[in-house]
């Protein structure tokens, strides 16, 4: 099975979509995804920045250029392709990209302000009216 799940936001650059041929688009772009690696001697939280090619052809390309910009998080769910290529100087490049087969917008955040029991389970009754 290959398949890679993968949610970040658009790195550098907004995706925009390239015509190859006659009803074929296409949009390349990068993904940041942010892995916490744990605490650091100080105590700080340790961050790393893995950045992933993407791959996306014709009505997802057209999605992803309407309503994803540099920095909007963004959720893809494809498979890993290897390809190579020649440069514009004739050297034979490989590159590792994620081809996508569904994109979503990710979850929104849940807002993070402590909640006191009483505000998750309301009262069914006063405390005057316990049979105790």
């Amino acid at each position: 099975m290959n398949r890679v799940i993968l949610s970040g936001k658009i790195a550098k650059e907004n995706p925009v979509v390239r015509e190859i041929k006659q009803d074929f688009a296409v949009v390349n772009f990068s993904i940041a995804e942010t892995i916490y690696k744990g605490l650091n001697e100080d105590g700080s939280k340790n961050y790393d920045t893995q950045f992933h090619e993407i791959v996306a052809t014709n009505a997802k390309a057209r999605f992803i250029e309407k309503y994803f910009k540099k920095g909007s998080p963004i959720e893809i769910d494809g498979k890993l392709i290897n390809r190579t290529y020649q440069d514009k100087d004739g050297n034979n490049r490989k590159v590792t990209e994620v081809r996508v087969d569904d994109v979503k917008f990710p979850p929104k955040q849940k807002d993070e302000t402590p909640v006191t029991p009483s505000e998750i389970v309301p009262p069914t009754q006063q405390e005057d009216d316990l049979p105790f």
